[in-house]
């Protein structure tokens, strides 16, 4: 099996894309001295992100599309229906896996080079080295999370991710598809050995590394591992590494910063949340998300509309948040640039993960505490009062709720499906045309979860083992 299935997507991108990176592998060689890496890693910084974001957020159960035709073959609706492939023609690029598997071509390129460079100081270098490390775990905690069964320690051993690919030599073999237990071991092994040589600070760019996106890249791993004290004692450092790291208070501003220097951004990596290939411009929000919401969540305010019929367009009047085909989700109100969301690690990602860790443990205080702190900046203050309850299962149950509002199209929704279905949290999801007969069910423990290795992969991998439907 040649690498080329994996680097190829990689040349594609990087021939268009990156100066430093014209093509691979002769492009790789004009990386020479530490501040081209430097450099570089600021213009892929500034330029990367998870460009699968769409397509993920149209996996998930708060997605509403309406204009599918019966027998649609167009990527974006065989994603919104869960379908086995996503792409009916094998020789076009497939969504999500070679996103991701040319990031981690980017990313190697740093970790194989940098420490050879010439100029700079030793520091240096093992900074750039760090954040390869960094950048690469990061993109296969969704790799491992797409095409990997949801992480059980009894079967972890045995269940397949993806191959774990360091090279940026296109001539030399895949390696096989590690198992979900290698693959997550790799990516702690990975950020354990980055977190000593990060900055504490990446303010002034919070695409680049730092301690705290280490941290919180563990804690969001451990989170999708389900292993829940790991991820909150992750979540914990990551908030205490960086004193630059605060929530947004909504009831102060109507103008969210840029994720390149928000003070709530850890890790950023932005990605557009909707666009033509995945979901129409504006999508619709299911009316069973929408009655989560409280009349007074200023999240309302910031990221929907209703459509008004005369115009198309969205307004601001919320009197009917359970009318289908109504509700749209406004992405250019997270970033007045590019409509640009954070699909990285955030300050109210890590409170919920430390909520939601000391609520499964019965630290009903610390959880309590966390929710209502990130709740006090995303509600009105007139009229809201904090939870309060000794009910464990009621604490976790608003955690969760809670993670569902704040993360809508941050492309993680998918990935708290899976977890949550392993524990038999999650109902049957369906999906509906738009005359309301049905179109797709993803039902309780479904194989559908773990997306199939594309085909365009198998076609040119032909002995690695597809995941079963």
């Amino acid at each position: 099996m040649k690498q080329s299935i994996i680097i190829l997507f990689a040349v594609c991108m990087l021939t268009a894309c990156n100066k430093y990176l014209d093509v691979a592998p002769r492009g790789y060689t004009l990386l020479n001295t530490t501040d081209d890496y430097n450099q570089w890693l600021d213009q892929r910084s500034l330029m990367g992100g998870v460009n699968d974001i769409s397509g993920l957020n149209s996996l998930a159960d708060n997605v509403d599309q309406l204009t599918v035709l019966k027998g649609s073959t167009s990527p974006g609706d065989l994603v919104y229906t869960w379908a086995p492939q996503f792409n009916l023609d094998v020789t076009l690029r497939p969504p999500f896996w070679s996103d991701h598997y040319s990031n981690i071509y980017l990313f190697n390129a740093v970790i194989n080079g940098v420490m050879g460079a010439s100029g700079g100081s030793t520091e240096q270098k093992q900074q750039l080295y760090a954040e390869g490390l960094l950048g690469r775990a990061f993109e296969y905690v969704y790799l491992l999370n797409l095409y990997g069964k949801v992480y059980d320690p009894a079967t972890a051993g045995q269940d397949l991710s993806v191959p774990f690919v360091t090279s940026t030599d296109i001539s030399r073999n895949v390696p096989k598809r590690a198992t979900v237990g290698q693959l997550y071991q790799q990516i702690v092994t990975d950020l354990n050995a980055a977190i000593a040589n990060l900055p504490d600070n990446n303010s002034r760019n919070r695409y680049r590394g730092s301690k705290a996106a280490a941290y919180s890249v563990l804690a969001r791993a451990s989170l999708y591992a389900r292993n829940y004290a790991e991820a909150g004692r992750n979540a914990q450092l990551a908030l205490g590494s960086d004193p630059t790291l605060a929530l947004v208070n909504y009831n102060q501003t109507t103008n969210l910063p840029d994720v390149m220097v928000s003070r709530e951004c850890i890790y950023s990596r932005g990605g557009f949340a909707v666009d033509d290939i995945f979901l129409p411009p504006r999508p619709f929000m299911t009316p069973d998300f929408m009655s989560l919401f409280g009349p007074n969540d200023l999240r309302l305010r910031e990221f929907y509309g209703l459509i008004d019929p005369t115009t198309g367009l969205p307004t601001q009047n919320y009197s009917d948040l359970t009318k289908r085909g109504t509700i749209v989700f406004n992405s250019n109100t997270f970033s007045y640039a590019f409509n640009v969301i954070n699909a990285g690690t955030s300050v109210a990602e890590m409170k919920l993960i430390v909520a939601e860790s000391a609520a499964r443990s019965g630290n009903l205080t610390n959880a309590l505490q966390q929710l209502n702190e990130l709740r006090r900046t995303r509600l009105q203050v007139a009229g809201n009062a904090d939870l309060q309850s000794s009910d464990p299962a009621v604490v976790l149950d608003w955690v969760l709720r809670e993670r569902r509002l704040e993360f809508p199209f941050n492309g993680i929704r998918w990935f708290d499906m899976r977890r949550l279905d392993k524990e038999g949290r999650m109902p049957a999801v369906k999906r509906y045309y738009g005359d309301g007969t049905l179109l797709a069910t993803l039902l309780p423990n479904s194989n559908a979860y773990t997306l199939q290795v594309p085909d365009y992969v198998l076609r040119f991998n032909p002995s690695m083992p597809q995941n079963v439907r």
